[in-house]
C-alpha cells in the first residue's frame, strides 16, 4: 500500500526518542493512573480521545493538558473508521474536534480501530476545522517519533 504524504508514520529525530500515545480514553479509572505514572517519570504522551467518553471526564483532559500532554482526535466512538460513510465519518471527526478544541490545538487524528485502508479518501484530514494530521501509532522498533 502506498504511503500518503499527509499521514505521519515517522519523523526524523536527532537523538533516540520514544513517542507515547494513549488511545480510547478518557477513562475515570485508568487515565488518572496513566497520568500519575507519566508524571512520576517526567514523561509526556499524546492522548487520542474518543468523543463520547469526554462528557463527565473534562477534568481529566484539563489535567492532561496542564501536565504537558497533547490531545488527539480518535473519533466519537470506538468503531473501525472504514465502516463509516463519508458523512458519518465527518460528523464523528468534527464532533470530537469540537469537544477537545477548548483544551488546545489538535494536531493529530488517529482512525478508529487502527484501520488504515481508507487512506487516500479525502474525508479524513480536510474535514477538521484546524486540519488535524493523521497519525498511526503502530511503531516498528527502528522507527522513532519526535513531535
Amino acid at each position: 500500500q502506498e504511503k500518503d504524504p499527509e499521514v505521519l508514520y515517522a519523523a526524523p529525530v536527532s537523538e533516540k526518542t520514544v513517542a507515547l500515545t494513549i488511545d480510547d480514553g478518557p477513562s475515570p479509572t485508568t487515565t488518572p493512573q496513566i497520568l500519575d505514572t507519566l508524571a512520576r517519570y517526567g514523561a509526556t504522551a499524546t492522548f487520542f480521545v474518543i468523543g463520547e467518553k469526554i462528557p463527565g471526564n473534562e477534568a481529566l483532559l484539563a489535567r492532561a493538558v496542564a501536565e504537558g500532554h497533547e490531545l488527539g482526535n480518535h473519533l466519537f466512538q470506538d468503531v473501525p473508521s472504514v465502516s463509516l460513510s463519508d458523512g458519518a465519518f465527518t460528523d464523528s471527526l468534527l464532533r470530537t474536534h469540537r469537544l477537545i478544541a477548548p483544551y488546545g490545538v489538535i494536531r493529530y487524528f488517529r482512525p478508529g480501530m487502527g484501520e488504515q485502508s481508507f487512506i487516500g479518501r479525502d474525508k479524513s484530514l480536510a474535514a477538521a476545522e484546524d486540519r488535524e494530521r493523521e497519525a498511526f501509532g503502530r511503531l516498528k522498533p527502528a522507527e522513532k517519533l519526535d513531535e
